[in-house]
């Protein structure tokens, strides 16, 4: 039987092993560290630990797969990226590693419009979808050129997210003058180069205005979704990860994300992130995460597993029966059980949120990033992991 292999295995890369091992489908996780909850998973058939420098080099990463595929007879298995820089490199390498694996990755002039925030703003400005104010410096004579006419508090933030965020730590840098804005573009332009920095405004709101519509998208339209509210997120300013989200029936996020992707020609998994703007009623466009995310898993509560449906397509099995429309629920909640404890205590501290507002969050539907009766080991082995993973 063809199985399938996660590549990253923290909360996102375990949904995937559990929703897709839960259908009786073998699952390899590779990962550069074996500090992580998925291996852990009674769904897990292996793990093999890939060299920790790894993303150095694409052609490094590539032949490590094919190496793989051939010492673990991985032959024509479905392969899960979790991370942007993994869908890159088996985008960009499709070709040659479709002969050792199946890559449901789009080809690279789709992933790279996702890829670089740049190409996916053009595209939706083209197709006439709200986003957020941006500006897109060539040099620093043009940042002085717009400085006077920015509404403050703005941030600078990358194109391509990857190098930045692990130089850096974050995702933006919030801005709230014109000599601050200069300052903190310098050192920007030491971590990226110029052409991958953007400078948008700051859309008001908590990141209770945060929405995004998760789907499998085939032949120009969306199979299945589920849209959610993300409420909390690590850091809540401008988040790395969500920590808690709701369902949500919000068609408009639905058939923004259906526009954005038709216009792509996409195939796959996705999670399309938008923000509502107060000012004028809309969402705009965030960006579009060209694979799993890591609430994904909140789609079971619809009756969903999106990796298995798209696991079926791909090996030519008839998915319909795994649509039942009588099983979708509208209201159901995902937790990142220990950083959304932590993101809510700092929030309960700063008095941003009432101890008796953080339950009543807790009730009703949910599923866990990691806890489950019917797979116990990975929260236990994220339990005793709590200070390695709290230093990542």
């Amino acid at each position: 039987m063809k199985g399938a292999v996660v590549i990253g295995g923290h909360v996102q890369g375990l949904g995937i092993i559990r929703m897709l091992g839960c259908k009786k489908i073998p699952v390899v996780l590779m990962d550069v560290t074996g500090y992580n909850v998925a291996r852990f998973s009674k769904y897990c058939s292996r793990f093999i630990k890939m060299p920790a420098d790894i993303f150095e080099s694409e052609q490094k990463f590539c032949d490590f797969l094919k190496e793989k595929s051939q010492q673990y007879n991985l032959q024509d298995w479905l392969l899960f990226p979790t991370d942007d820089q993994t869908v890159a490199y088996l985008s960009r390498n499709k070709k040659e590693l479709n002969d050792y694996y199946t890559i449901w990755t789009p080809a690279w002039n789709v992933v790279e419009q996702c890829y670089n925030k740049k190409l996916t703003y053009s595209l939706a400005e083209k197709i006439g979808l709200p986003i957020p104010e941006s500006h897109f410096p060539d040099d620093f004579s043009d940042v002085r050129a717009i400085s006077d006419q920015l509404r403050y508090p703005v941030i600078i933030k990358p194109a391509v997210m990857h190098t930045f965020y692990a130089r850096t730590g974050s995702k933006a840098l919030l801005v709230h003058n014109r000599e601050e804005l200069e300052e903190r573009y310098h050192k920007t332009t030491k971590v990226i180069p110029p052409s991958e920095i953007i400078i948008q405004e700051v859309i008001p709101g908590s990141p209770e205005n945060l929405y995004s519509c998760g789907s499998f998208f085939k032949d120009g339209s969306i199979v299945a979704s589920v849209t959610g509210q993300r409420s909390r997120q690590i850091p809540m300013d401008f988040g790395k990860a969500s920590t808690f989200v709701e369902l949500v029936e919000v068609s408009e996020v639905r058939s923004l994300s259906l526009k954005l992707l038709d216009a792509l020609s996409y195939y796959g998994l996705s999670e399309v992130e938008f923000k509502y703007d107060s000012r004028d009623g809309t969402f705009k466009l965030l960006e579009i995460n060209p694979r799993t995310w890591k609430w994904h898993s909140i789609a079971l509560l619809s009756g969903l597993n999106l990796p298995y449906l798209l696991y079926c397509d791909v090996n030519g099995e008839d998915y319909c029966k795994e649509l039942d429309a009588s099983k979708i629920m509208i209201h159901g909640k995902w937790i990142d059980e220990y950083t959304d404890l932590y993101v809510s205590m700092k929030e309960i501290f700063r008095r941003n949120m009432t101890l008796r507002q953080y339950a009543s969050t807790l009730t009703g539907d949910k599923v866990f990033g990691s806890l489950s009766s019917a797979d116990p080991l990975p929260f236990l082995a994220e339990t005793l992991m709590i200070p390695i993973l709290s230093r990542r």
